[in-house]
């Protein structure tokens, strides 16, 4: 029982923690939401939180590779490997989503 509370304070504690860092770190390289007419906000909104929810289940899952309760898991599956894959991807469709600034009638795979 430990090792799922341990492994869940990780990711909870690392993903505040980036997530804090990416909304100082947003407005320095250009990841920010800015006002408009398809905006609910009225000041820029710093984008990219995802990176702190990747972060924090990479470290979530990097605790967890190394707890006895979990070595039959990550030891004999591949299963934790496409977890991976599946939040890398998610992660990163997003992070374009945030970055590209692409109009929606263009939000076409291929298309930005």
């Amino acid at each position: 029982m430990f090792g799922y509370s341990l492994v869940g304070g990780v990711g909870a504690v690392t993903t505040f923690v980036v997530t804090f860092l990416m909304r100082r770190l947003a407005p320095r390289i250009g990841a920010l939401s800015l006002p408009g007419h398809r905006s609910v906000h009225a000041d820029p909104t710093p984008s990219l939180g995802g990176a702190g929810m990747f972060i924090g289940f990479l470290a979530a899952m990097a605790v967890a590779s190394q707890l006895n309760q979990f070595r039959e898991m990550f030891a004999d599956s591949s299963e934790p490997l496409g977890l991976l894959l599946a939040a890398a991807v998610m992660f990163l469709t997003g992070a374009v989503d945030d970055l590209a600034r692409c109009p929606r009638r263009r939000r076409l795979p291929g298309r930005c």
